[in-house]
């Protein structure tokens, strides 16, 4: 009974010893990534530092044509917004009468 009496209490200790190392393990790896930045600088801006100027000619171009295109849109918007209803209340309503009730002016051409 001795030698499985002492593999019972080796196997006990062997079992504390694992238990400890993980928590030794759990524990370190819970310090390290606390210890650890989530956001690492990697360079630093050093002297002298060099003013770039922004052409005068392209920021002019982009705003012309982002301006074009701006009132471009306002300008085609009414157009595309009176479409849209008019589409809208073909699908609802059918093609013979509009939300009104007047008989719409292509209701009887083909």
């Amino acid at each position: 009974r001795v030698p499985t009496e002492n593999l019972l209490a080796d196997k006990q200790m062997i079992r504390s010893q694992y238990a400890t190392a993980v928590a030794n393990q759990q524990n370190a790896a819970y310090k390290l990534q606390k210890s650890t930045p989530v956001i690492k600088v990697l360079d630093k801006p050093e002297p002298p530092y060099y003013v770039e100027h922004k052409s005068p000619i392209i920021f002019g171009t982009i705003g012309f044509f982002a301006g074009f295109l701006i009132i471009g849109f306002l300008a085609v918007s009414g157009i595309l917004l009176s479409y849209a209803k008019a589409e809208t209340s073909k699908l609802i309503f059918g093609p013979e009468k509009s939300p009104g009730g007047n008989v719409s002016p292509t209701a009887g051409k083909k």
